[in-house]
């Protein structure tokens, strides 16, 4: 964002057709002063019909709502009846439904994925007004004022919501738990099969998995009962440990420390600098 400050903050001084002849040779000086005094850039050329700073801006803010988006549809998805593993931040009244009193509906996910729904189009109109005609057309250019805003609008929303989301996310562990024991251990299919190929074979480790997934799902026991009770006794231990959930979730906590480090940094780089008095 500061960097795009740098690029898109620029002052618009032209004159009528953008050589502020009516300046003379003091026009570039009168460029500098003003955009000193407003603390904008300087631009090298007019730019009444290059208008990629209104559509940077625009991508911009609408990849952030895109980002809050995926983080509102996770939650929607997660909160759904059937998975029920996350629950928004709950306060009376909120999210209820005058037909299902029972509901909590996902109001910051719902909020936050219909400002990504309506910025798209904003973003397209600012595309339209690159195709300037002459020198400055009337139409295209003007329809910014329409979509810019409501860009700045809709991102504020989102992160409002957002931050809501993030800070009071309620997450049910014991759900999650119960969830990846659905399918009776078919979860870990691909790392059993990858455990047993050194003493079976490839092609026969992924036989007898396949095998038992089959027939996991026509008697409805336990996958993980069928592949132990199916592997050769030797061949049993390796079966037996690679059920162990642990190191595929010491995986995705490996990952977890340096992305919030990467965050901290980003604001800490980002946060109001204190004034000395």
């Amino acid at each position: 964002l500061p960097a795009l400050r740098q690029r898109a903050l620029a002052v618009s001084l032209g004159g009528p057709v953008g050589t502020l002849a009516g300046l003379g040779d003091k026009a570039d000086k009168v460029i500098a002063g003003v955009a000193r005094e407003l603390g904008l850039a300087a631009p090298v050329a007019t730019w009444h019909v290059t208008r990629g700073r209104m559509v940077e801006t625009g991508v911009w803010i609408a990849t952030l709502i895109g980002a809050l988006a995926k983080m509102a549809e996770d939650v929607a998805r997660l909160a759904a009846t059937e998975v029920g593993e996350v629950a928004e931040p709950h306060a009376a009244g909120r999210g209820g439904s005058s037909a299902m009193p029972h509901k909590r509906n996902p109001v910051s996910a719902t909020v936050i994925l219909a400002a990504h729904g309506a910025a798209r189009g904003h973003v397209v109109t600012l595309l339209d007004a690159m195709a300037a005609e002459h020198q400055r057309p009337v139409g295209l250019w003007h329809a910014e004022w329409h979509a810019l805003p409501q860009l700045f609008g809709l991102a504020s929303g989102a992160l409002r919501e957002a931050r809501s989301l993030a800070a009071g996310l309620t997450v049910d562990k014991a759900r999650m738990a119960k969830n990846l024991d659905i399918t009776g251990g078919m979860l870990m299919a691909g790392a059993v099969a990858a455990a047993l190929a050194p003493s079976l074979g490839r092609e026969a480790a992924h036989r007898l998995v396949e095998t038992a997934a089959s027939a996991a799902r026509d008697s409805g026991r336990s996958f993980r009962d069928i592949v132990i009770a199916d592997s050769p006794a030797k061949a049993r231990p390796v079966a037996e440990a690679a059920f162990d959930t642990g190191p595929a979730v010491a995986a995705a906590s490996a990952a977890v420390s340096p992305i919030v480090a990467e965050a901290k940094t980003i604001r800490a780089r980002l946060a109001p600098r204190k004034r000395s008095r």
